[in-house]
């Protein structure tokens, strides 16, 4: 017997934390991602916003975030980004 399930495609970015670092004058949110699909630990850069700060801090490690992240194919890359 030939039985066919529904592969969940959920479930593949998972928040490791974050840092206040300081490039060239401005100060950014370094955002560690696990894209569990590909096995690879992601570092997205976002400006320094309040907002987006409260949201990271109420974030646990090894958090599910699918719903909190976005993903943008631009210029030949991919772009990876945090919904606040």
């Amino acid at each position: 017997m030939v039985r066919f399930e529904k592969v969940d495609l959920q479930n593949f970015f998972y928040f490791l934390g974050f840092e206040l670092v300081r490039i060239e004058k401005s100060n950014f949110l370094k955002i560690y991602i696990l894209d569990k699909a590909c096995n690879t630990v992601l570092t997205i850069y976002e400006k320094e916003d309040d907002s987006l700060y409260d949201i990271l801090t109420g974030l646990q490690e090894f958090q599910n975030i699918d719903e909190k992240i976005f993903v943008i194919y631009k210029n030949g890359k991919l772009k990876f980004s945090i919904r606040k």
